[in-house]
This record gives structure tokens, sequence and C-alpha cells, in this order.
């Protein structure tokens, strides 16, 4: 198995794929489950009207732009969930998994193990890339069949390729972040440092793109941000675009190619 990173990741974080999308089913079901009352006009009425007393600049940091939009399924959906809750857990998810693909194994002192094989050191970047792509991408299925089965049960307008295209961006999105840590640990080999880059770069891209409606100096660098693209054109409304999937997918694969000559250049600890 250590001849190929690629099983090997996958059979040691199939217990944590479980747990993690076990987190996802029963965060989009509690959170679907408030939608019914919005249906009701008394009660989205006085909602309303509770948020649109709130500063703007705290909405927009929940990722609310239009209030009035929340009781619409699209808009509940992307307010409750895309907005904040759902990106945050995948990116934990992809970020731990992006920390431990080289740097935790280093700081572990089993990559000299794995180097001890014949297996050239570009090998192990790519397997552990597609392994930290093909987590991520699971984790964006599962959201999708919750979303889908969720959607069914309560009797939502919203189509299942809109929420698919939602699901798909937020995964390149968190791939992206993943992808981030798993540089700096094939470039530094430290997990915490590759860890710690990720984690603060998600938060001002976060803050960068959520704020920039009600901040005009953040607006130049909105588009800097991959919450833009993983909003880009609304997929809960208008479906797949090809933007998100070009620039997203663009930053993951350089970030592939500049782990592989960072980790070729450098000295293993063992």
């Amino acid at each position: 198995m250590l001849r190929n990173i690629f099983t090997k990741i996958m059979y040691e974080r199939r217990r944590s794929l479980v747990w993690w999308g076990l987190g996802i089913i029963l965060l989009i079901a509690m959170l679907m489950g408030f939608y019914p009352a919005m249906r009701n006009p008394a009660t989205s009425e006085q909602l309303t009207k509770a948020m649109e007393a709130m500063p703007k600049e705290m909405l927009a940091a929940f990722g609310v732009t239009d209030v009035a939009n929340l009781i619409t399924p699209a808009g509940y959906i992307q307010g409750r969930l895309f907005g904040f809750m759902l990106p945050l857990i995948v990116m934990i998810f992809t970020i731990g998994l992006g920390s431990r693909a080289i740097a935790g194994e280093e700081e572990a002192r089993t990559l000299d193990l794995i180097l001890a094989h014949p297996i050239r050191r570009s090998t192990i970047v790519w397997q552990s890339f597609a392994a930290l792509s093909v987590l991520a991408i699971a984790m964006g299925l599962i959201t999708w069949l919750s979303l889908w089965i969720g959607a069914v049960l309560l009797d939502m307008e919203i189509g299942v390729a809109e929420l698919g295209a939602a699901s798909f961006n937020m995964s390149l999105m968190a791939l992206c972040f993943g992808s981030i840590a798993l540089l700096i640990g094939a470039a530094t080999g430290k997990r915490a440092m590759s860890m710690a880059v990720a984690t603060i770069l998600a938060v001002i891209g976060y803050f960068a793109n959520s704020l920039a409606s009600v901040i005009d100096w953040l607006e130049p660098f909105q588009k800097l941000s991959p919450f833009y693209y993983a909003d880009y054109n609304q997929p809960l409304k208008h479906g797949f675009h090809y933007l998100p999937i070009l620039v997203l997918g663009g930053v993951i694969v350089l970030c592939g190619f500049a782990a592989v000559k960072l980790f070729e250049r450098r000295d293993v600890a063992v």
C-alpha cells in the first residue's frame, strides 16, 4: 500500500469521510427542517423585519445580501447553508487532508519509508492530489444528495441540477484551499504551517468576498477570492457555469505543479 499513495490515503481517511459526511447530512436535515415555517406569511414577515433592522455589514458577513430572497428555496439554502456553514465544514475537511498528505507523513517519520520504495516524488504529490480531489468531490456529492432528498421531501421548488452546481462549486472552492495546504506542506514539511496559511487565506477570501458589497475598498479584491467563483452566476438559480470550473480548477492544477517542483528540490526530514 505504501507504493500507492492514492490507495493509502483513501483507506486511511475512509472513516473520517463517513463522519464528516454524516455531519453534513445532519446539518442539512436540521436547517432544512426549519424551512416550512418560512412559508408562513406571518413568520416570514417577522423574520424579514428583524433582519432588515440588522446592520448590512453583519448580514453580509454571513453571506446574506438580499433579506427578501431568504424566503425563496434558493435564497434559503444559500443563506442558511452555502453562505457559511457548508463551506466551513468542507474546508476544514480538505485543509486537514491537504496538510496531512505530505507534511503529516513527514512529521510522523513515515515519509522516508515511502520514499524508500521505488516511487518518484512527483508521483507522491499527484496521487495525494488525486485522493484529496476524490474526497472533496465525495463531500460535494453527499451535500447534493442530501439537499435533493430534503428538497423533494419538503416540496421545495428548486432544480436538482442547480443543487448539483452549487455543491460542485463548493467542493472546488474547498479543494482550492486544501491544495494550498498540500502545497505549503510539500514545500516546508510543516503541517501546522500548511494549515495556518490555508486557513488564513480562507478567512481573508471569505470576508473579501462577503463584505465587498458593503465596503467599497474591498470590491477590487473580491475577484481574487475563491468564494466569489463558488457563487458566481448564482448556481442555485442558474446552474453550472464554466468560469468557476476554469478558475478554481486552474488554481488547483497550479498548486499541484508548484508542489511537485518544491517537493523535489528540498531535503526530507528523517
